[in-house]
């Protein structure tokens, strides 16, 4: 049986859904021999999962000879770096999702989310992700992209359905909502890179341009994006604090961004992220 040794960088809450993973996966042999992370938790993340090997420096991890696959599980902010120092250091690559993200530059106004403009952020997001498509490919190695929406069974048939009879798909729509990141970075732009479009949009987004490619491959034709339309806004508490839980069900109370107490069948405790 084939033997794929692992190293997984960062210890946190999408960490230990990895490992879960791992732990389903048959046919190969997936062994998990390393961690990075810089804080103390990592030693007992660790123990928990029976992970040999400790490294405190993403430099250390990369630089061991016996891993094959580098698992990326931090912020968003270091992926693309990471993505790239890892591959070119021999690995084969799983990064966690966003794949990419405007994070900042010195010369931006804060909060980034309510002041740099957004075509101007779209503009050097695919700046960025077009170099490091090009240094990916120079490195011979394969890049996977840790996008787990497209394995619901409800998508997985509908791949089977598309190549079977080579229909076109004509209407899609998708949803993702919850009541919160378990992420201490999530309401951060700067390590985040954008608002929870990216953050939790990502999701539907991925799996509708994933189904568009599988129709596109079963029917021997090209399909690209030909136009995006977005509307976003801010959620905050109506007396300005953010970040926080709310002590009630909230709703939309104007297009400014405030959110209020209201009667609805979600129960209580929406939380609310700033655009910082």
């Amino acid at each position: 049986m084939a033997r794929i040794r692992i190293g997984l960088v960062g210890c946190g809450f999408v960490s230990e859904l990895h490992m879960y993973a791992y732990r389903r996966v048959y046919g190969i042999d997936v062994d998990v021999k390393a961690v990075a992370a810089r804080g103390d938790h990592v030693l007992d993340f660790a123990r928990r999962h029976q992970i040999p090997k400790v490294y405190r420096s993403f430099r250390d991890l990369i630089a061991d000879g016996e891993l094959d696959v580098v698992d990326i599980c931090t912020p968003p902010n270091l992926h693309t770096s990471m993505i790239v120092d890892a591959m070119q250091a021999g690995k084969h690559v799983i990064c966690e999702k966003p794949f990419a993200g405007y994070f900042g530059r010195e010369d931006d106004k804060v909060p980034i989310g309510r002041h740099v403009p957004k075509a101007l952020m779209y503009e050097r997001v695919l700046e960025e992700m077009q170099s490091t498509r090009v240094a990916i490919g120079k490195t011979g190695r394969l890049f996977m992209y840790a996008e787990d929406w497209i394995y619901a069974p409800a998508v997985t048939k509908t791949v089977e359905i598309l190549r079977a009879t080579k229909d076109k798909i004509l209407f899609m729509k998708g949803e993702e909502s919850h009541s919160g990141s378990h992420a201490a970075h999530a309401a951060q732009w700067a390590m985040t890179g954008g608002g929870s479009l990216i953050r939790m949009g990502c999701h539907p987004l991925a799996t509708v341009l994933y189904l568009k490619q599988v129709e596109a491959k079963a029917r021997g034709e090209a399909i690209s994006v030909a136009s995006v339309t977005c509307d976003v806004a801010t959620l905050q508490r109506a007396c300005g604090r953010t970040n926080e839980l709310c002590s009630s069900p909230i709703q939309w109370t104007s297009r400014t961004g405030a959110c209020s107490p209201s009667p609805s069948p979600m129960g209580p405790r929406r939380l609310c992220f700033p655009a910082t």
